[in-house]
């Protein structure tokens, strides 16, 4: 079950383009001091090919056919796979648009990607760091996924003896069957949100893709912000990763100074970032906490999909129902049984799985 571990961290992440990973797939060693020349500041995948298609007839002959045969490869992929995630998410991979819809697309392909075409799953692979130092467990562990499925569909349904219920039984040993548990989401009793949107004036639109809290700068001082860094040559060297991926430490700094003069623009605590979308021709500006937002005691952190970027309390499990370890919903086995908080995944926030054994021959002789 590791590997459902490895895409559910990647999705919680959001997506992040490896740049190291760009250049196994495109760049021939005799081509990398030309590579770096042209395109040693772009940092991210999709950028880099678009960088190199600018630049390769500026290239020497054996380096530009070698290139534009390697971009060739990148725009297949990406065209696979821009048709698989269209198929299987209904989201135009060139036309995702905010952090809300790529984070839908994530959850997507983790739970297509087995169904994802070879060159697509190749791409991911390619541009994911999680991925691609997983790449090879990853598909593996999805074929033995797959076996475990056809397993349990042999499984198939019994009756409870005693309840008269009938389950999908998920796993098997000798009497002891195990079934999955109907959930109740529990109530919250109380919540307060800790990023309210701000007086319309002030030009700082609630990012509701953000996991944390955060502001899009709309007012006329983001254009401000872009002009002084094309100005300077520095807003080439940004990536969408933000400033933060800028190597060259003077730029660095040269970029956190010009950031720093508009600070006073956000709310107290938040810190002005960019993020220069090489692929797009984007730019966005945003106010950003400094540090994160931690809810107290019982209170849980809730996301924007939720309806609410805060804290919630819960009210506690019913007499019927069971506490599995999960501060959002109990568990009811149903048929009867107790839940096994050591199957399924019962702590998982929003799509918890929670497995209740029960013994199919409770009266048999010497059960132990």
């Amino acid at each position: 079950m590791r590997i459902i571990w490895i895409l559910i961290f990647w999705a919680s992440v959001g997506v992040v383009w490896a740049q190291e990973n760009f250049d196994e797939l495109i760049i021939p060693t005799a081509c990398e001091q030309e590579y770096q020349g042209y395109c040693g500041d772009v940092k991210d995948f999709g950028s880099a090919a678009e960088c190199l298609k600018k630049h390769r007839k500026e290239m020497f002959a054996s380096c530009a056919e070698v290139v534009s045969q390697q971009v060739k490869k990148y725009d297949d992929m990406r065209k696979q796979c821009r048709k698989d995630i269209k198929k299987f998410c209904g989201i135009d991979l060139d036309r995702v648009g905010n952090e809300a819809k790529a984070k839908k697309m994530q959850e997507c392909v983790v739970e297509h990607w087995g169904e994802l075409g070879e060159g697509c799953r190749d791409y991911y692979k390619r541009s994911v760091p999680i991925l691609d130092e997983y790449g090879d467990e990853l598909d593996e562990g999805y074929k033995k996924m797959k076996v475990e499925q056809e397993k349990k569909e042999k499984l198939g349904f019994v009756k409870v003896a005693g309840t008269g219920k009938k389950v999908k039984v998920q796993e098997q040993e000798g009497d002891m069957i195990w079934y999955e548990a109907k959930l109740v989401k529990k109530k919250v009793v109380d919540q307060y949100e800790f990023c309210p949107p701000l007086p319309k004036e002030r030009g700082l639109r609630v990012n509701e893709g953000s996991t944390d809290c955060g502001y899009v700068v709309e007012a006329p001082w983001a254009k401000e912000i872009v002009n002084k860094l094309n100005k300077e040559g520095l807003l080439e060297k940004i990536t969408h990763l933000s400033e933060d991926s800028v190597r060259d430490k003077e730029d660095f700094e040269r970029i956190g100074n010009i950031l720093e003069h508009y600070r006073l623009n956000c709310p107290q605590d938040f810190k002005v970032k960019i993020f220069n979308d090489h692929y797009r021709k984007k730019q966005t500006i945003a106010c950003e906490k400094v540090g994160e937002f931690v809810c107290p005691g019982e209170y849980i952190k809730t996301f924007w999909d939720e309806g609410i970027l805060g804290c919630q309390k819960f009210n506690v499990c019913h007499k019927g129902l069971n506490e599995v370890g999960n501060p959002k919903f109990c568990a009811d086995c149903y048929a009867g049984g107790v839940v096994d908080e050591m199957k399924g995944y019962p702590s998982d926030l929003k799509h918890p799985i929670v497995w209740c054994a029960v013994d199919m021959n409770p009266h048999k002789e010497n059960r132990y």
